[in-house]
């Protein structure tokens, strides 16, 4: 017999098995004595030294005395869980094979120096203990320790031991439950450079340093997993888009209101989970570049709607296969065409991570300001997407206007189509197509107005009807908005940084397009949606918005040094592109809504896109109700 199991025994004593023991002792490797009543460690064990595994978890022991593991010298694997010691004996060094070792849920207050000796230990569990601080220097945790666990203790910081000296080989560190409230500024600087877990669960942190994605990121620190569930966080810094490595993100049970554009850069994440935090919204191109993401739990937030950079990750069978997820996303080109790589200052620009690279991983189609990639894999991984409890999310489609602080509807999707049956549409240029709407939008407009006028008893009934409170705000936001005209201030922006833009996707303005060779011209022309955009002139290639670091550096290079510094800092802050003509603006109080279903076709999700103008609106609508017809 090699394995004995003599667990949920109730048994106090091994005095009755000693003789039956001694006879197992040349081939018995594993002893279980687990949830028993045993108050003292047995003797009758000490014959057993052949004994590679013995746990003696949810006794009744106080002590282990002296003498006992020079007898288990074989031991690879102890485990002496939930029981009442406070310390370890000093001979424990005795197993010199020992690889894990657990002492969890004890009363230790000290910790054992005996550990320090045990030079081929992989596994600590000291998880629910006593313990407020470690003793400093080099040595106290073996190098080649793998896994320390030091949750639920009582340590008010990061021990000095764990960010000076930690283990060599270490690869997941768990110090959840602890009162730190904050981490030390120089956390991960020093060793950890295999670490792939860090759970820091239940900790009070009320806010992470920059400097640690920073360090992970400048290290190459290969971190795989972070909890950081069940603190007071209140925002992210955005440099924790620099760690690239991350596949698993925990921030459930915070206080996050927003998250930073840069986790867009989180290419690698597989589950991610937000649960119970304050989210109103989510950045437009959050998830652009998560093709790996299979699970995202927004349980119990206050989001309104969802980027539609979501129903890119979508597996590319259910684009093809689903109307409410084929449409929108054929329909905006801004998950198209992105520029994968730029050269800037001789080096190789990654557009999603900002990393410099030496020179591109494939061979690009190379401009002066530009080299265009092969474009992504369409779609993505997405199974599982939980948006429970989101009482605050609108079901609605068609167009918003944003008015005294929020979001409005304007019309809706199936008013538009009353306005303007679908079986012409494709009969009729866009152009054609948005006159005849804002002529019966603005006829409507007019009749509810003058109907409002006409009686205050009426429009003390509109204002109690819920069902005609879009008409009131149809009535006084229609014409202005069916008649917005841009200031000469947006307008010459709008114009500066389509030129700056221009120049950064061809070139040096020197670079005429006669200088492109057919070749390349015919590759530019492959990432453009024709049917959208026929005239290829007129198009802005690639975003430059869709992640934030390339964002800012484009437009801190297009913005001279001359424009008053807050009113350049507000423009780099706000500017961004258009998702239906992809102008850049700062002006952005349109919004196009569509209720798209992912998951395969199980969940509805109200997804919005930013458009500059009421012109850009009416357009954007007009695709999808082309894009519905051909489909």
């Amino acid at each position: 017999i090699q394995t004995l199991l003599l667990r949920n025994n109730h048994l106090a004593s091994m005095e009755p098995f000693s003789k039956t023991l001694a006879a197992m002792s040349p081939s018995l490797k594993e002893l279980t004595l687990r949830n028993n009543d045993l108050a003292y460690f047995p003797l009758e064990l000490l014959v057993l030294t052949n004994l590679t595994s013995l746990s003696l978890a949810k006794n009744q022991l106080n002590e282990i005395p002296d003498s006992i593991f020079p007898h288990l010298c074989q031991l690879m694997w102890l485990s002496l869980s939930d029981n009442q010691l406070t310390t370890l004996p000093i001979d424990l060094a005795s197993c010199p094979r020992l690889r894990g070792l657990d002492i969890s849920c004890n009363h230790i207050q000290v910790f054992p120096s005996v550990i320090s000796h045990l030079a081929e230990l992989e596994v600590l569990l000291l998880q629910k203990n006593l313990l407020d601080s470690l003793p400093e220097g080099p040595g106290v945790f073996p190098d080649s320790l793998q896994t320390v666990n030091l949750s639920f203790n009582q340590l008010e910081e990061v021990p000095p031991t764990l960010v000076y000296y930690p283990p060599a080989q270490l690869t997941h560190l768990h110090i959840s439950g602890n009162p730190l409230g904050s981490l030390p500024m120089d956390f991960l600087q020093h060793g950890y450079q295999n670490l792939v877990s860090l759970d820091l669960h239940t900790c009070g942190l009320t806010r992470i340093s920059p400097m640690l994605f920073i360090t992970i990121s400048q290290r190459r620190i290969p971190l795989v997993r972070l909890n950081l569930a069940i603190n007071s966080l209140v925002h992210l810094p955005s440099t924790v888009g620099q760690a690239i490595t991350l596949q698993w993100f925990n921030l459930n049970d915070n206080r996050l209101r927003t998250l930073p554009a840069s986790m867009g850069n989180l290419d690698q994440l597989v589950k991610l989970g937000l649960v119970q935090n304050r989210l109103q919204y989510l950045p437009p191109f959050i998830f652009q570049n998560m093709k790996s993401l299979e699970k995202i739990d927004l349980r119990r937030n206050s989001l309104m709607y969802l980027p539609p950079s979501l129903l890119t990750i979508a597996p590319a069978a259910e684009l093809d296969q689903h109307l409410h997820l084929s449409v929108p996303t054929s329909s905006f080109p801004c998950s198209r065409a992105q520029p994968r790589f730029y050269r800037i200052q001789n080096q190789w620009i990654r557009a999603r991570t900002g990393i410099a690279h030496s020179q591109p991983t494939c061979q690009p189609l190379q401009q002066d300001g530009l080299s265009m990639m092969v474009p992504p894999t369409r779609g993505g991984s997405l199974k599982t997407l939980l948006l429970y409890e989101n009482d605050t999310l609108e079901h609605q489609d068609g167009l918003f206007v944003f008015q005294d602080g929020e979001w409005c509807p304007l019309v809706s999707l199936a008013q538009l189509r009353a306005w303007q049956p679908m079986t012409p549409v494709l009969e009729q240029s866009p152009l054609q197509w948005q006159r005849n709407v804002k002529k019966k939008w603005l006829e409507d407009a007019k009749r509810v107005a003058d109907t409002i006028g006409q009686s205050q008893e009426l429009l003390n009934q509109l204002l109690t009807a819920g069902a005609s409170a879009a008409a009131i705000l149809d009535a006084t936001n229609v014409v202005p908005a069916l008649h917005q005209v841009p200031t000469l201030k947006d307008l010459a922006l709008q114009h500066h940084l389509r030129q700056c833009h221009r120049e950064w996707v061809y070139g040096a303005p020197t670079v005429q397009k006669s200088d492109i060779s057919s070749q390349d011209r015919t590759h530019l022309n492959d990432n453009i949606d024709e049917r959208v955009y026929p005239d290829h002139d007129d198009v802005l290639l690639g975003r430059l918005d869709m992640d934030p670091d390339l964002q800012c550096h484009f437009l801190s290079r297009a913005l001279s040094m001359a424009i008053p510094a807050p009113l350049r800092d507000s423009i780099i802050q706000q500017a961004r592109q258009c998702d239906s003509c992809r102008q850049w603006s700062t002006n952005f109080i349109f919004q196009v809504g569509y209720l798209a279903r992912i998951c395969n076709n199980r969940m509805q999700v109200p997804v919005r896109y930013a458009v500059c103008s009421i012109h850009c609106a009416l357009a954007s609508v007009h695709r999808l109700e082309v894009a519905t017809q051909q489909w």
